[in-house]
């Protein structure tokens, strides 16, 4: 992988399915093929249901957000660091579940101050040792739903479509991903200019059954 960019926290942007790919993708829950985590590949355009096994993150962190934007530029400021003392490197060599990705991965906010976690890195093994100055996270196994940004779709109103919502029981997080086939040259300090960057958010089954009492299938 060349070297990185900076991250965003935005979500696939509102669609209009009108365009026969479009259309494509609003297809029956019934003929969704649930695929491996391990199976993602670069620029497959569509959305798609993965299952994910229990695994670990590794990377380097910081917090974003907060009141009054207290922690303006934190992101910048970790990509600036991380390429400057050799932990995007480490992190390039780490053993991965992804093939050939590198993500920054969002989650933990804290409603006292409006924070959360900002961490770049990748999804290892859960047996995996962790760097000294690295930090990780363990994360329970989950369906989630992947999309690429900024091609004309919203992967949220085509998951609910498909009768999946958003799998907040694991307390909200998300991870763009970047893959080293991309066809964008990778800027990491500018990544959240990157045209195009793959979203990955967990989800769940929703219980048609009861879905007026809003219960779930994991």
């Amino acid at each position: 992988m060349s070297k990185p960019n900076k991250n965003r926290t935005t979500t696939p942007e509102s669609y209009h399915p009108k365009t026969p790919e479009i259309v494509n993708m609003m297809k029956k829950a019934s003929e969704i093929k649930i695929k491996s985590i391990e199976d993602m590949r670069a620029n497959v355009n569509e959305v798609e249901i993965l299952k994910m096994p229990q695994m670990k993150l590794i990377g380097r962190e910081t917090r974003l957000g907060g009141r009054g934007g207290f922690l303006k530029g934190k992101d910048k400021e970790i990509w600036e660091t991380i390429l400057e003392d050799g932990s995007f490197d480490t992190i390039q060599k780490l053993p991965y579940i992804i093939p050939k990705s590198f993500m920054a991965w969002t989650g933990n906010y804290t409603n006292e101050d409006g924070t959360f976690a900002y961490i770049i890195g990748k999804f290892v093994p859960m047996d995996t040792p962790v760097p000294r100055g690295f930090t990780a996270r363990l994360l329970p196994e989950t369906l989630v739903a992947k999309g690429i940004y900024g091609q004309g779709y919203s992967m949220i109103d085509i998951y609910k479509n498909w009768g999946y919502t958003q799998n907040y029981d694991l307390f909200g997080w998300n991870a763009e991903l970047i893959f080293d086939d991309d066809p964008d040259e990778h800027d990491w300090l500018n990544f959240c200019e990157q045209k195009l960057w793959t979203n990955l958010s967990p989800v769940k089954k929703v219980d048609i059954e009861n879905k007026g009492k809003g219960t779930t299938n994991e």
